[in-house]
């Protein structure tokens, strides 16, 4: 019993952990975007910053699909992990209700265990959305 309350506490925290900053839109900014500061662009020093900053050509970008891509991608997996955890914890219900019920037993322990999957194959799409972000679009 008390095997199953630590993994549903560990299940709720990864949850908490994984789903939650999800909803904040993944960026928060205490100021203003320093890529719509004029002053910057003026001096050639200026430039530079902006175009290590990832700013762009200053106003000529374009709109592109890819953000908007990857927010609903993002979100998606965030319900899906979410639906993993509460498979798990169906699971954890099923096995501490199962009475030594050997069918239910058994339903338990593979809902448990397709939870699992699930939530490994959610988080590693999101590790793979994440490297695809950083490293190929060189996007933060």
């Amino acid at each position: 019993m008390k095997k199953i309350l630590v993994s549903l506490g560990l299940a709720v925290m990864i949850l908490a952990g994984a789903v939650l900053p999800g909803f904040s839109g993944g960026e928060v900014y205490a100021a203003d975007s320093i890529c719509d500061d004029e002053n910057l662009k003026a001096t050639a020093d200026g430039r530079a910053l902006l175009k290590a900053a990832g700013c762009g050509d200053f106003g000529t970008d374009k709109p592109t699909a890819v953000p908007i891509a990857l927010n609903i991608i993002n979100v998606v997996l965030s319900f899906v992990g979410l639906i993993a955890v509460g498979v798990i914890i169906y699971g954890g219900i099923l096995y501490v209700t199962s009475t030594g019920d050997s069918a239910k037993i058994h339903k338990a322990k593979n809902c448990i265990l397709y939870g699992v999957v699930g939530l490994v194959v959610a988080i590693m799409a999101f590790a793979i959305v994440a490297f695809i972000n950083t490293s190929v679009l060189k996007k933060s």
